[in-house]
Formats: structure tokens, C-alpha cells, sequence
């Protein structure tokens, strides 16, 4: 089996007014509807002290966007449903699977030239074409012959997102709540051992990190760090939200 891997390079930025207004209008026939989605796609935006009419792309925090952004590629969907192939699209992500490399390269020149027509481009580095057994990134996860892991990069995120609200100073349960967030969306892929995997590797040149979000997620920590006196823990909550980890640099000015 052979699997074509990719996502759209700035997808929210490069979608065509006038091409996702067509495809609007072939679903809705209100000219009221299609009057305020003309205004929601032909925005004024400012941008260094000067205002801006935006003539390509979509707002990214506007609550009809995720529903632009899918009907934009439904002409892929409909490639899809014709050649009758696996296939899985979530928004601008996309797996196609197809048992020959011929077949498999016949989809990609169709799927190149719907792109084309879109205005789109495939994401260079987000990009496989090849063989199954090699595996593969997808959605956060990583495909393999073994099974599911977390891909290289989803865990690498997830510590540097972390470190970031600790060194802007969020309480400890605020880290704590992403930390419980994301290890759900983990689980839900069926890989409960991914703590002892990030203890162990990825988080091991960050002290303070395996500290607060192991506290609060519940998890066994390393000996690698310690709490100030003051500082109580709660058993079921953790740290308390004025808490803040001692790291080896802290302590030795803490002396």
C-alpha cells in the first residue's frame, strides 16, 4: 500500500474570494445570506496603522471560517468520491491511500491540478508519498507498522507550549488544565504510556517543566527538582496557583 500525506501551505490565507464565494453560492440562494458572506470574506483590516481591504483569505477567529475553510476543498472531496479510493480530510489535512505507486501518482497529478485551480499549494514540508510501512504523520500522531505514536513534533510542541506559559508566569493550574487537556486528546488515540515517554526523553533539559505538570496531571516525577517550603501541594489539585518549582539555578540563588 502506498499513502499520500499533505496539508495547504497558509490554507486560511489563501483562499480565493471569489472562488469560495461561487461555491457558497451553489448551496445558498438568499441574497441577504450571500450579501453578508460577501462582507465577511471583503473585510477591512488594520495592519501597522493603516487600513486595509483584504482581497484573499479568511479571518481565522471568525466562527463561520471552519465552515468556509471545509467547503472550499469540497471539490477534492468529490475527485475522492468518484475514483472510490481510502481517504480521510480534516479541514486542509489529508490521507490518501491507493495499493499500486501508479494508481497512487494518478491521484496526486488529479489532486495537483484541483489544487491549481483552487489557487492552492501543497505544504513542502508536510508532504509524504510513499510506501505505508515507511509511516507517516497525521492529525498529531504518527502511523507506523507497530501501531500509533505521537509524532516527533506534536510532543515537541505540546513541552514548548508549556514552557512558554511558565515563563510568562501562568499559575499552575492553568498550566495544570492544559497539561490534563492535552493528555486527553493523547488517550484518545489509545496511548496511555506517553508520560513515562516524555518524563524519560523531550522533557528530560527542563526540570521545572516535569515538575508542574506532573504534580498536576497526577504523574510520578523525577527527583530532579524541588519545592519551595512555603509552597504547599494539594493532592488532588497540586501545586497552588502561586506556586513555582525550584530549578538548580534557583536554588543556588535561593542559598
Amino acid at each position: 500500500m502506498f499513502v499520500f500525506r499533505t496539508d495547504v501551505h497558509s490554507y486560511y490565507a489563501s483562499l480565493d474570494h471569489r472562488i469560495l464565494y461561487r461555491q457558497v453560492r451553489e448551496h445558498v440562494t438568499d441574497r441577504r445570506v450571500l450579501k453578508l458572506v460577501w462582507s465577511y470574506l471583503r473585510r477591512i483590516v488594520c495592519e501597522g496603522g493603516e487600513y486595509v481591504s483584504v482581497t484573499r483569505g479568511i479571518s481565522l477567529g471568525c466562527p463561520l471560517s471552519p465552515l468556509m475553510g471545509a467547503l472550499y476543498l469540497k471539490p477534492l472531496d468529490d475527485l475522492m468520491e468518484r475514483l472510490d479510493l481510502p481517504y480521510v480530510r480534516y479541514m486542509d489535512d489529508w490521507v490518501i491511500l491507493a495499493k499500486t505507486r501508479w494508481a497512487l501518482r494518478r491521484v496526486v497529478q488529479q489532486v495537483n491540478t484541483i489544487l491549481d485551480n483552487l489557487k492552492l499549494e501543497k505544504h513542502p514540508d508536510k508532504t509524504f508519498i510513499g510506501r505505508i510501512d515507511r509511516g507517516f504523520d497525521f492529525l498529531g500522531y504518527r502511523f507506523v507498522a507497530e501501531g500509533l505514536r505521537l509524532a516527533a513534533q506534536t510532543k515537541q510542541r505540546f513541552v514548548e507550549r508549556a514552557n512558554r506559559l511558565y515563563e510568562q508566569g501562568a499559575a499552575a493550574s492553568r498550566i495544570g488544565e492544559y497539561v490534563r487537556h492535552w493528555l486527553t486528546w493523547v488517550r484518545s488515540g489509545g496511548l496511555e504510556p506517553v508520560w513515562d515517554e516524555l518524563q524519560g526523553g523531550v522533557m528530560r533539559s527542563s526540570d521545572v517543566l516535569v515538575m508542574v505538570v506532573g504534580v498536576w496531571a497526577g504523574f510520578p516525577v523525577l527527583g530532579c527538582c524541588e519545592i519551595r517550603p512555603e509552597f504547599q501541594i494539594n493532592s488532588k489539585l497540586g501545586l497552588t496557583p502561586q506556586s513555582r518549582p525550584m530549578n538548580n539555578k534557583s536554588r543556588s540563588d535561593h542559598a
